[in-house]
Order: structure tokens, then C-alpha cells, then sequence
């Protein structure tokens, strides 16, 4: 929700009247959302409840499962059509595909005639508390102890608490963030966990650390803008490509899939990182030259807004 947030936000500050359109929603989702846009809960097909917006009206959609036909469907409803896709290639129709991961131009995608790829981390959507204020200049740390771990809204795998459980010992301060679904984790005091945080806390808490321990999704382009190393453990089957990538080209510390990570594992690539100041250095330098923080002006612009 991070990144059509961020669109939506934006929207809204260039003059649009922004409504969301959800289908299947967590309730802290829905008091979030509530708080500053209009919200309809779907209750039939997408194409269908579409009939009731005006001609001309942009259409964002961010899910999985649909192709060219229901986009041409929508599409022939004279609406305008952006699409954020993760999964990489394939068939769209849209007016704007958006692909914000590392490497997206070159997979292979097919559009329709007029159809534009706005493809690659040129495109990231960060949010205001990070775009609006360029990153610090400090270097790395010498004395490198700061562990910050955050594995989304709901951490349903646990593996907060099992990061957590892998440091201990290691003589590190380690921070924990969770958010409104998750347990709060165990093995860790009460001081070190944030729940809730928003968006200018996560920054803080970032600039704060030596190293974060995160997923490659949404958040990895907010440690990449701020320059922070990071070691990304995948929780979701779009987040593999983007990990093995990152790793591939030297930018982030990519463990693998969660069941196949081990606690030494985990232990043992933050212990590696934090003592390696040079390295930290490199990472911090590369992640800042994937992100500059003007996706979302270069998508807005291409809306013509």
C-alpha cells in the first residue's frame, strides 16, 4: 500500500479528487486510508464498479492476476489506464505500466499501441518524509553497532523475532519496527521495539542504524535513498528477482528465500557487514545512485499532470 499511498498523496497535491477502490483490506488499513481520501469497498468487478467514473478519469491499479483483456476492458470504459506491475514482462494495455524494480527495463514487456513502460528505480515512489529532504552527507560509521529490523505491516512468518533471536549475543543495538498486525516480538526489550512508526519516525530510526535487516520490497528503496546498507530476506514470491538482482550487482546483502535462511546465516552477514566499513561504504553509494527520490514527479509528469 506504500506506493499507490505515495501516487495517491501526490494526486491529491496537484489538484486531483482521489477515491480508493478496495476489494480486501486489513481494518487498520481502512482507518489509514480514511484518514485522507474517500474510500468505496468493491463489491463487484472492477470493470463493472468502473462505470461510474467519469470519461477521462485515471484509473491506478495495483494487484496481480490481470491481463491485457480486463485492461482493454477497462480501457474501452474511456478511462485512462496506470498499472503498477512487480512480476516483470508480459502482455499490458494500459495508458502507463509503472515498474519501480531495480533492473525492470530489461525484462520483456509488450504493450498496446500508445502503451508507455515507465521502468526501473527512476520511477520509485518514496514518500514525502524521505523525497522532500535530500539524505545526509555523514560517511559510515567507524564503530558500527546500530541494527535496525523491519519486515513490513504484519510479519506474518515471524521473522522479526527471528532476526532478533540471531543477533543476540552478537553485543549489537538492535531496534525492532512492526506494525498495527503484527505481535510484537520476543527476545528484545520493550525500548527497542517501535510499533506504528510513521513516516518521519522511519526515517529517523534509519538514519539512526549502521545496517538494516529488511525484505527487498517497498522499503528497501527507503534505506537505498538514505544510503543505508542493507541484508534483505524474501517473504514474498515477487520479491525473489528483485533480491537475487540487488545481490547480483553488488547494491544489497541477499540471504534467499525466509524458510532457507538460517539463524547463523543472518548472524553471520550483519557481523560481516558492520565490521566491513569499506563495504558499507560501496552500498551506501550504489543504493543512492538507484534512488534520487523523483519517481514520483517523472510518473505525475507523464500522467500530464
Amino acid at each position: 500500500m506504500i506506493r499507490t499511498g505515495v501516487l495517491a498523496e501526490g494526486l491529491r497535491e496537484v489538484g486531483c479528487s482521489v477515491t480508493w477502490l478496495v476489494r480486501d483490506s486489513d481494518a487498520a488499513a481502512l482507518r489509514h486510508l480514511r484518514r485522507g481520501f474517500r474510500v468505496r469497498r468493491l463489491k463487484r468487478d472492477l470493470v463493472e464498479a468502473s462505470a461510474g467514473l467519469p470519461p477521462g478519469s485515471w484509473l491506478l491499479v495495483d494487484r496481480y492476476g490481470w491481463g491485457a483483456p480486463e485492461q482493454k476492458a477497462l480501457r474501452r470504459r474511456a478511462l485512462r489506464l496506470a498499472w503498477i506491475d512487480d512480476l516483470g514482462g508480459g502482455e499490458f494495455a494500459a495508458d502507463l505500466v509503472v515498474n519501480q524494480n531495480f533492473g525492470a527495463q530489461r525484462l520483456r514487456y509488450r504493450g498496446a499501441r500508445g502503451t508507455r513502460f515507465l521502468l526501473g528505480t527512476s520511477y520509485v515512489l518514496l514518500r514525502p518524509a524521505f523525497r522532500r529532504r535530500p539524505p545526509s552527507p555523514r560517511p559510515p560509521r567507524a564503530n558500527a553497532r546500530r541494527v535496525l529490523v523491519t519486515f513490513g505491516g504484519s510479519d506474518p512468518r515471524r521473522l522479526t523475532e527471528k532476526v532478533i533471536r540471531s543477533l543476540r549475543g552478537e553485543g549489537l543495538q538492535v531496534r525492532a519496527v512492526v506494525g498495527p498486525s503484527a505481535r510484537a516480538p520476543r527476545g528484545i526489550p520493550r525500548a527497542g521495539v517501535f510499533r506504528n512508526v510513521p513516516a518521519t519516525g522511519m526515517r529517523r530510526l534509519m538514519e539512526w542504524a549502521d545496517v538494516a535487516v529488511a525484505a527487498p520490497g517497498s522499503t528497501v528503496w527507503e534505506l537505498a535513498y538514505l544510503g543505508v546498507p542493507a541484508v534483505l530476506i524474501g517473504v514474498a514470491d515477487n520479491q525473489t528477482a528483485i533480491g537475487e538482482r540487488l545481490k547480483r550487482e553488488g547494491r544489497a546483502v541477499y540471504l534467499g528465500w525466509h524458510d532457507d535462511v538460517t539463524d547463523a546465516r543472518i548472524a553471520a552477514a550483519v557481523r560481516e557487514l558492520l565490521r566491513d566499513r569499506a563495504g558499507r561504504a560501496r552500498l551506501r553509494r550504489r543504493g543512492r545512485e538507484m534512488v534520487d527520490g523523483k519517481g514520483l514527479d517523472r510518473i505525475l509528469g507523464a500522467m500530464g499532470l
